[in-house]
């Protein structure tokens, strides 16, 4: 079985020198990536493969989560990634070859919302991921033998999670 990992880039400043592309993590969006991996190795979710979106907040977001693993992901940076609607994530994730069955995907919003959205509605689950805020977590099951059979397999939420609900005695927002 195929497990699909979406994860969006960890909160981010407002703006950059260096345009939106440059925009780095927060002090509280390193936390949630923090929290995150530590969330997927606990869960015993640890990827074989990360495709990245290439810009400077979802490349610290994959360092940060992977740096609480007890093991070495290999990543993929993907230019195509940044700011991709749904269609192109899933078509890069289709295109991951054998023998990767986990892999996590990290970009932006709205491609990754509507991802996770659409899949969720596929699996009988539409009411929830309504939102996608950052730093969230959806990982979907898949029973297709290889990545580019995903239209033909149904999807599965198998689970989903956000960093406000993995500490709900947080007041921070969760954009």
């Amino acid at each position: 079985m195929l497990q699909l990992i979406l994860l969006r880039h960890a909160k981010t400043e407002r703006s950059s020198p260096n345009g939106d592309h440059g925009r780095k993590l927060t002090d509280r969006g390193e936390r949630d990536a923090a929290l995150i991996g530590k969330h997927l190795r606990e869960r015993g979710l640890v990827p074989d493969l990360a495709l990245v979106s290439d810009s400077e907040r979802t490349r610290q977001t994959f360092d940060i989560v992977t740096a609480q693993f007890d093991r070495t992901v290999e990543q993929h940076l993907d230019p195509e990634l940044y700011l991709a609607d749904s269609a192109t994530l899933l078509k890069a994730v289709m295109k991951t070859p054998p023998p990767a069955e986990r892999v996590m995907i990290i970009a932006h919003n709205p491609g990754m919302g509507e991802l996770a959205h659409s899949l969720a509605t596929l699996s009988g689950s539409p009411d929830t991921i309504d939102h996608f805020p950052t730093a969230a977590l959806a990982v979907f099951a898949f029973d297709a033998p290889e990545w580019i059979d995903l239209n033909a397999a149904k999807a599965h939420l198998a689970y989903f999670t956000t960093p406000k609900l993995l500490r709900p005695d947080s007041d921070d927002g969760d954009d």
